[in-house]
């Protein structure tokens, strides 16, 4: 019923996260986190750094880098 169950993030009420961290944390549950890599890389590049600039490359490198290794040790 519940093998592939999936809800944004942002719809989650806090009850149900504070659930499923206890899950994970008895080893019932594995939690992943799935996320648009291209549409957050167009974020930083539209908000964050304002268009194409000379720091667009080191996001992209700093969001791999970072972002993507720490999803990693939290799946």
């Amino acid at each position: 019923m519940y093998y592939e169950y999936s809800e944004a993030i942002k719809y989650i009420p806090s009850h149900r996260i504070l659930a499923i961290n206890r899950g994970e944390k008895e080893e019932f549950l594995k939690v992943k986190v799935e996320k648009p890599e291209e549409k957050i890389l167009a974020y930083i590049e539209r908000d964050v750094i304002k268009g194409e600039t000379q720091f667009t490359r080191y996001a992209k490198r700093d969001y791999i880098r970072f972002i993507q290794k720490a999803n990693r040790t939290i799946n």
